[in-house]
C-alpha cells in the first residue's frame, strides 16, 4: 500500500512540464528514446536521493541544502543556460550529423541528476510525501519502499513521455525539428534566467 501510494506521488511530482520535461522532449527528438530515457532516469535518481534525505530524517543535510538554496540554484541555472545555448547553436544541424558516443547516455543521466539536485526546494515536496504516507515514524523498510515507489513512479512518467515523443519523432520534418529545438533551447534559457534571478 505504501509503495503504491509513493508510486502515484512520484508520478504526479514528475508530470508538470518544467526544464527536465523540456530536456526529455528535446533529447528524445534529437537523439532518440535511449537518451530521452536517460534524462528521465537522472531525474528519477535525484528524486530518490531527495526522498531518502527527507524520509531518512537527515535533518542536518536537509537544513544545509535549504540554507544554501541560492548558491545551489545559481549552479542549476548556469547548467540550464549552457544547455539551452548549446541547443540553439546546434539547432540547424541535421539529426544524421549528430554523432553520439556511448558515454552520452551516462553523461545525460549525470547532467539531469545535477540539475534536479540543484533545486533543493524539492526536498520540501518530499517532506510532504513522507507525511502523506505515514508521518515521521516510518520504519526503515517503509522509508525504502517509499523511496523506491517515488523512483518508479517518476521513471514511469518519463518512460511514457519519451515513448510518446519518440513515436512521432520520424514524422517531423527537418524544418519543424529545427524550430522545436530553438523553442526548447529558448525555454531552457528562460528557466535558467528565472532560477538565477530568484536566487538573489
Amino acid at each position: 500500500m505504501i509503495f503504491l501510494k509513493a508510486l502515484v506521488i512520484g508520478f504526479s511530482i514528475a508530470m508538470p512540464v518544467g526544464p527536465i520535461g523540456m530536456m526529455c522532449i528535446k533529447n528524445t527528438l534529437t537523439h532518440g528514446i535511449r537518451i530521452g530515457l536517460a534524462t528521465g532516469l537522472g531525474a528519477a535518481l535525484a528524486d530518490a536521493c531527495y526522498g531518502l534525505i527527507a524520509g531518512g530524517g537527515l535533518a542536518v543535510l536537509s537544513q544545509f541544502l535549504l540554507d544554501n538554496t541560492a548558491g545551489i540554484k545559481v549552479i542549476g541555472g548556469l547548467l540550464l543556460l549552457a544547455i539551452g545555448a548549446i541547443e540553439i547553436k546546434n539547432a540547424r544541424a541535421k539529426i544524421q550529423e549528430i554523432k553520439l558516443k556511448k558515454s552520452n547516455f551516462y553523461q545525460t543521466i549525470m547532467t539531469t541528476f545535477a540539475i534536479v539536485i540543484a533545486n533543493p526546494i524539492t526536498i520540501m515536496a518530499f517532506v510532504g510525501v513522507f507525511a502523506a504516507v505515514g508521518g515521521s515514524d516510518l520504519s526503515l523498510s517503509s522509508i525504502l519502499l517509499t523511496v523506491i515507489g517515488v523512483f518508479c513512479g517518476s521513471l514511469l512518467w518519463w518512460l511514457i513521455l519519451a515513448s510518446t515523443v519518440n513515436s512521432i519523432r520520424h514524422k517531423i520534418s527537418q524544418v519543424w525539428m529545427t524550430r522545436m529545438r530553438i523553442i526548447s533551447g529558448s525555454t531552457l534559457i528562460g528557466f535558467a534566467v528565472f532560477a538565477l534571478v530568484s536566487s538573489f
